[in-house]
């Protein structure tokens, strides 16, 4: 009797571990769902990025995807208009059921239009993501010197200027006459310091939209333009953050065994992705700019492979997809109306890296101390020295 008392208490025990396993397991699943954990994402988006206070007096007037803002600027404060969020749902809802994020605007047979673009055709869809901006440093003869074949553009932030110099000393001086190196850079108050430096190095790309985070995305377009324009010739593109540690060589590589006739979207997936509804996060996007639970499957953006046939289909779509702040997911919901899949690269990583795993990576991330990225890249390019052979003298017999 007492044997199977013990024998029922303890199964009774069990089961109460199983259903508190299973409430706990449940707790999770709402909050992920209602968003309130946030560690899952916060790889998802490329590190912030400080910029520099914008000096007094100074008056400046530029466009941007909210509508044409003038920004005043007086004891370093900038105005900008805040909009509303006028929806209280996760969907867009026609009658009772919820649409899917392939119909994110516009809603339209993007591939048709892709492929009368590239046949010259005419196109009567209207365009609803314009890029109204001109170069203002465009160093469009980088790719007419020698044959491209790889083309690395680096995204930085306007003021990052040791970043780029870093760059240029480390990873990006490059001997390579096959691969070429720019910088993309937007507007700023520092302009004067941009073109002096650009003086010097005859590597940055600029249009005249304000260099600020929520213009990330038309950074990227100006890049895939950009490189579609003046360096139609190359078979891949690698966009990449400034803070980012780019094993050139392994790169290489990858690029150089590649069929160059297979259409390629790689880097870090992130097969499942939800839209920041915090208003306090630097990733917040309203119902109103983006009215669905999850983004289509995409690539954290801090480094990603492309080949220039998928370059140019998504430069030709871009006018016709509607703006979104977040510039990876924006790829993504393009490259998902395409019909391109984007695949998952073990060598890139959106997570620092020890030494040993740089040796074999194509990108890191975690590089955005100067000092960090000069240091490392000393360490893994330190000359190997080969251990010296000492013969042992024998003694001759006597």
């Amino acid at each position: 009797m007492v044997r199977l008392k013990r024998k029922y208490t303890s199964l009774l025990k069990w089961m109460c571990y199983a259903l508190y396993l299973s409430l706990a397991f449940y707790v999770l699943q709402i909050l992920h769902r209602d968003n309130l954990l946030g560690e899952e994402q916060k790889n998802y988006f490329p590190p912030n990025r400080t910029f520099r206070n914008i000096p007094q007096k100074v008056e400046f007037t530029f466009v941007t995807h909210r509508n044409e803002v003038t920004a005043v600027t007086q004891r370093n404060t900038v105005l900008i208009q805040k909009e509303k969020n006028s929806l209280k749902d996760g969907f867009i809802k026609t009658g009772t059921k919820a649409t899917h994020y392939r119909q994110y605007p516009l809603n339209v047979d993007l591939k048709d239009i892709v492929r009368r673009i590239m046949m010259k055709e005419p196109v009567t869809v209207n365009v609803i993501n314009p890029h109204p901006f001109h170069y203002t440093l465009n160093p469009k003869k980088t790719c007419l010197i020698s044959e491209t074949y790889l083309l690395i553009l680096v995204k930085s932030a306007a003021n990052h200027t040791k970043n780029r110099e870093a760059i240029r000393k480390t990873w990006g001086r490059i001997s390579d006459p096959g691969t070429k190196l720019v910088f993309l850079v937007g507007f700023s108050t520092i302009n004067s310091a941009i073109v002096a430096e650009n003086a010097d190095h005859n590597d940055i790309v600029q249009e005249n939209f304000l260099d600020v985070y929520w213009n990330n995305t038309y950074k990227t377009i100006m890049g895939f333009n950009w490189a579609t324009t003046f360096c139609p010739k190359a078979h891949h593109l690698l966009f990449v953050d400034d803070d980012y540690f780019v094993n050139l060589q392994n790169l290489l590589y990858f690029v150089r065994h590649l069929n160059h006739n297979m259409p390629l979207l790689t880097g870090t997936l992130l097969p499942v992705s939800i839209p920041y509804r915090d208003k306090s996060s630097k990733w917040y996007v309203s119902l109103k700019d983006y009215p669905f639970r999850k983004y289509p499957p995409y690539l954290a953006g801090g480094a990603i492979i492309v080949s220039m046939d998928v370059a140019r289909k998504m430069a030709a779509a871009f006018p016709y997809v509607k703006y979104l702040v977040i510039d990876d997911a924006y790829l993504g919901i393009v490259a998902y109306k395409l019909g391109i899949g984007v695949t998952r690269n073990a060598k890139i990583s959106d997570q620092n890296c020890q030494d040993w795993s740089l040796r074999t990576k194509i990108a890191c991330h975690g590089f955005s101390n100067v000092t960090n990225l000069l240091e490392t890249y000393k360490r893994l390019n330190k000359p190997k020295t080969k251990p010296v052979s000492v013969k042992t003298q024998i003694n001759p017999r006597t």
